[in-house]
């Protein structure tokens, strides 16, 4: 059940890490699905936070049918390994 109480990995889509990691740039997307993903941003960065984990090989799916973890996406396409922490106020309590 989400959210855990301890750090775990996430694997997000293109289109949840470049809205994560570039929330400024003009992508492509529509407003309809940049929604989507903002709202799914929002939801798991309430709790905790995220840090990208896919700077190594082993952090990236090339291609994966595996829905996203943020967005709940099933499209097909590359994920990205992230890591989520929930918030210090939570683990203390």
């Amino acid at each position: 059940m989400f959210p855990p109480e301890r750090p775990c990995t996430l694997w997000l889509c293109v289109d949840c890490m470049f809205e994560h990691e570039l929330p400024d740039s003009e992508e492509c997307l529509s407003l309809r699905r940049r929604g989507e993903v903002q709202r799914a941003l929002r939801a798991l960065t309430s709790t905790g936070r995220l840090f990208n984990d896919s700077t190594e090989d082993s952090g990236q799916r090339e291609f994966s049918w595996c829905q996203c973890d943020c967005c709940n996406s099933k499209l097909g396409g590359s994920r990205h390994r992230y890591t989520w922490f929930p918030n210090k106020e939570r683990t203390e309590a």
